[in-house]
């Protein structure tokens, strides 16, 4: 079941994070807190939701209250890694660029961003599941 519940979330949270994710949060979310609250409050939505979807298909027998309440901690606790995440490594990365005029890094920052981000939503769900 955890399988199943993990590719929901990988699906979720790549859904979230690139494609509700304009052009605009993308470019100013490592400059404006605002910006990149809003970007992990949608991405993190969107995730939960799948979440949701995944409890209410697959486990019928759910009581709503627990879940949601759960979902509700699950959300707080994702939004707040999230940020701390793009925070941290898109501030680096412009730090970087800026001093050493280093644009070749680009990829590898997207993907260090991602593996940190699986493993915060691994993590966070393992303690709510």
């Amino acid at each position: 079941m955890f399988f199943y519940l993990a590719i929901v979330m990988v699906i979720g949270h790549f859904l979230g994070d690139w494609l509700c994710q304009t052009r605009k949060m993308a470019e100013n979310k490592s400059k404006k807190l605002l910006v990149l609250g809003l970007h992990s409050m949608i991405a993190n939505f969107v995730l939960v939701m799948f979440i949701f979807c995944f409890v209410f298909v697959f486990c019928p027998d759910f009581d709503l209250q627990t879940c949601l309440m759960q979902l509700l901690q699950m959300f707080f606790c994702l939004f707040l890694f999230h940020m701390f995440v793009d925070r941290v490594v898109w501030h680096t990365y412009i730090k970087l660029r800026k001093e050493h005029h280093y644009d070749k890094i680009f990829f590898d920052v997207i993907a260090v961003d991602q593996i940190l981000h699986m493993v915060s939503i691994f993590y966070i769900a393992n303690l709510f599941i």
